[in-house]
C-alpha cells in the first residue's frame, strides 16, 4: 500500500504494466505525461489494448492524466473495462 513497484524505462508501457502488477494483483496503473514532454512527436495514449492488458494482469484502477492523455477506441475499451470490473479515472496533476 503506497509503495510505487513500477516505473516506465525504455521497455515501453506494457512491459512496464506486467512487471508491476506481476508484482501483486489489485494494484493502480497512473499513465501521467513527463514533465517537458514534446506532444508533437510522443502523446501519451490509451486505449482497448492498454485497457485489456491492465484488466488481464489484475489491475483494478487506470488513472490517466485527464488533460494530456488521448483515449483511443473510448467505449469499446470502457465496456471491456467493465468486463474487468476495472476502474478508469481522470487525474489532474501539477508541475514541479
Amino acid at each position: 500500500r503506497g509503495t510505487v513497484l513500477a516505473l516506465e524505462g525504455a521497455e515501453g508501457t506494457d512491459e512496464t504494466i506486467k512487471r508491476g502488477l506481476g508484482l501483486g494483483r489489485g494494484g493502480i496503473v497512473v499513465k501521467v505525461a513527463r514533465s517537458r514532454q514534446d506532444f508533437f512527436v510522443d502523446v501519451p495514449v490509451i486505449g482497448l489494448q492498454t485497457v485489456e492488458l491492465v484488466g488481464r494482469c489484475g489491475g483494478k484502477i487506470l488513472a490517466v492524466e485527464s488533460d494530456k492523455t488521448l483515449f483511443l477506441d473510448r467505449q469499446e475499451a470502457l465496456a471491456r473495462a467493465d468486463l474487468y470490473s476495472l476502474s478508469i479515472v481522470g487525474i489532474e496533476c501539477q508541475d514541479g
